[in-house]
């Protein structure tokens, strides 16, 4: 009889961690040290992934009052944080305090909200760290707004002393023993034994260390399937490309020749394969246009130069 799986497919370290209450407990009093809060008084929050059904770094959670919303940001900067927050936010409250009674919205009475608290805990190196990102400045080049969005970012990897601090510390050396080992088991298995002897994360590593690697492997897996199909989305629009490239060269051989139509229709249809690939990477992976194009063994600006490509054949069309 095989055993039930220990995680869900979509946990990542940072989820797992804190969304147990014990460290959970630990996150709110880094956030709020002038608190004090039980484990009883905080209440674990489905935060609604609505952009993207993947593997994900976000955790929610009430306290207090407060609806406390944090997302993990690794190497890529991103700036639609606020946005993406926002709507997370907004998912929560129309699923959990809303529901299905839309009468609520146009009753009398003020419908009871939590006061919404967003961070983002960002492990990545960057040398200007804005302590903030606001809705406003991402979007509006910071000409204010009816609405308002204000994320705190949280840097940590200066203070060990608490479990933010920590957590960045413990991406930190995942991240050294992965560029010298690769993505594999043996690294992650060096970088959990360097975070148990300099005492980062350790209570949590020695309880859950199978877990850590389970988490890490489905991980590496995951990054493995994007890269192979952003790859296999570009290889056959190559092979697609040549395909409406030969028909379309031999329709147009009378006007124009047939080798140039060939080479046309090449290069239309490869455009479209790679624009396809790269907008579904973004589109399913909710990866920036940098990343996209890593992942589909293309630069921007071979991007960029299909996507002009295709513009003027719809022009020209």
């Amino acid at each position: 009889m095989s055993k039930e799986p220990k995680i869900k497919i979509k946990d990542s370290v940072f989820t797992n961690l804190f969304g147990q209450k014990k460290y959970m407990q630990q996150l709110y009093l880094a956030l709020h040290p002038e608190d004090s809060i039980t484990e009883e008084e905080l209440e674990p929050v489905t935060i609604e992934n609505v952009l993207v059904d993947d593997i994900y770094n976000d955790l929610g959670f009430l306290a207090k009052g407060r609806l406390i919303t944090l997302v993990e940001a690794q190497s890529t900067w991103n700036w639609n944080i606020a946005l993406r927050l926002l709507m997370y936010y907004v998912e929560t409250i129309r699923k959990d305090y809303v529901g299905a009674d839309s009468e609520k919205l146009y009753g009398t009475g003020a419908i009871q909200i939590p006061k919404p608290e967003l961070y983002v805990v960002y492990t990545g190196d960057r040398k200007e760290k804005p302590g903030t990102i606001t809705l406003s400045g991402a979007h509006f080049g910071g000409v204010p707004s009816d609405i308002e969005v204000t994320v705190h970012m949280l840097y940590g990897g200066e203070d060990e002393s608490n479990i933010i601090g920590q957590y960045v510390t413990f991406t930190k050396i995942v991240g050294k023993w992965t560029k010298e080992l690769g993505r594999t088991n043996e690294a992650v298995g060096k970088a959990v034994q360097e975070c148990l002897e300099k005492d980062v994360l350790r209570e949590y590593l020695m309880e859950h260390e199978s877990e850590v690697l389970d988490i890490m492997t489905t991980l590496f897996d995951q990054e493995s399937l994007t890269r192979q199909y952003g790859r296999r989305q570009y290889d056959r629009g190559v092979e697609q490309g040549i395909e409406r490239g030969i028909k379309q060269g031999i329709e147009q051989g009378i006007e124009q020749g047939i080798e140039q139509g060939i080479v046309r229709g090449v290069e239309k249809g490869t455009s479209q394969q790679l624009v396809i690939s790269v907008e579904g990477i973004m589109a399913d992976y909710h990866a920036n246009l940098e990343d996209a194009c890593r992942t589909a063994k293309c630069t921007v600006d071979d991007y960029r130069r299909a996507k002009k490509l295709l513009e003027q054949e719809t022009v020209t069309a």
